[in-house]
């Protein structure tokens, strides 16, 4: 699981046209399990393979460094509750889609998570291991 979420916010950052910081909520609903998926997120961060960002703004842009400490960055995982409950605000009809759902702020809302600028460096110097689709 632990190379899973990694590859994934790798390949999110990396394939969003504004290097964007993938959502707690994205990994959820991609891989179903809050406690591994928090777990994993703590274990990747102590390794510094990935960094937290905590805005309530916009947190999928990383405008500046905020230097968060690692104990800190653990406590906010940590702290995410157990089960996700998304308030939908709207669901929006498309032609050729399934709907565009808005969601509302919630406790994941504001975290963001970045691969390291090391795993970067190492994946764009070494495309065919690190991007590999999911």
């Amino acid at each position: 699981m632990k190379s899973k979420i990694l590859k994934y916010i790798l390949n999110h950052y990396l394939k969003s046209r504004d290097c964007n910081g993938c959502s707690v909520p994205t990994l959820i609903r991609k891989y179903k399990d809050i406690v591994l998926i928090k777990q994993t997120l703590i274990e990747l961060l102590r390794e510094g393979s990935i960094n937290l960002y905590y805005c309530n703004t916009n947190p999928f842009i990383k405008n500046f460094d905020l230097k968060i400490p690692l104990d800190k960055q653990i406590s906010i995982i940590t702290d995410l509750p157990d089960e996700y409950k998304p308030v939908i605000i709207e669901k929006i009809k498309t032609k050729k889609m399934s709907p565009l759902i808005i969601y509302g702020d919630d406790d994941f809302s504001p975290v963001s998570l970045y691969p390291s600028v090391d795993l970067i460096e190492k994946a764009t110097n070494n495309k065919k291991k690190y991007l590999e689709v999911i």
